[in-house]
């Protein structure tokens, strides 16, 4: 099977079938001429594993999962997953493999189902029910899946966009998921649903939180 950046395989959806994340002696820099952002960091993450990343501003929490992604790229040292150098996969097929919930929601214009399942792999039902589960009930009492959405979201709020994100990224079940302060925009009584859906639909999954606040988040 062909992983590889000259490999032909564009149409395999992932890679990843367990979901352990290893950092191997790894050091990061913004640019050449820029200090070690990340300096041999060595690190595992098991399958499964619900890891928080604390720290204060500029020590490097973010820098973390775009170091996963290949935004940037490793200036010493390297990262497996499931035993695979991810410098090596072509970035098409890792940056399929992994989902990303940011602290700021992106949605397209459009209606809510084409938000959640652009791919429109699931049925409405389904799509429904995963809204329920992330604390939407409210919000679609006098909406369909059709309601139009407009450009970055303008007529819903900050709180219900990031639920909206988060049913996407619940509703793809990647085997890693990473959250980047993606709670700060919801309130406690959210999040603390959210946590059950942690804890539950993504019990199977990898999922790296970089925490804006202290509490027991899983």
């Amino acid at each position: 099977m062909q992983l590889y950046e000259n490999g032909n395989n564009r149409k395999m959806k992932s890679f990843i079938s367990n979901g352990k994340i290893s950092f191997i002696n790894y050091s990061v820099r913004y640019r050449p001429d820029t200090p070690l952002i990340l300096k041999n960091i060595n690190l595992e993450i098991k399958p499964g594993e619900k890891i928080g990343v604390c720290g204060r501003t500029g020590s490097g929490k973010s820098t973390m999962l775009l170091c996963l992604f290949r935004i940037l790229e490793a200036q010493e040292g390297k990262i497996l997953i499931d035993g695979v150098d991810i410098s090596k996969i072509g970035l098409e097929i890792l940056r399929k493999s992994l989902t990303i919930i940011p602290q700021e929601p992106i949605l397209l214009e459009g209606n809510i189902r084409d938000n959640i399942d652009p791919s429109k792999t699931y049925n409405d039902g389904e799509i429904l029910k995963l809204l329920k589960e992330v604390g939407l009930n409210d919000f679609m009492v006098d909406k369909n899946l059709d309601y139009k959405i407009e450009e970055n979201g303008h007529n819903i709020s900050v709180g219900e966009k990031q639920l909206i994100c988060i049913a996407r990224a619940m509703l793809k079940r990647t085997k890693i998921i990473l959250m980047d302060e993606a709670t700060a925009n919801i309130d406690y009584r959210t999040e603390a649903t959210l946590k059950k859906n942690i804890r539950e639909d993504m019990r199977e999954s990898t999922v790296i939180t970089i925490a804006h606040r202290i509490k027991n988040y899983y």
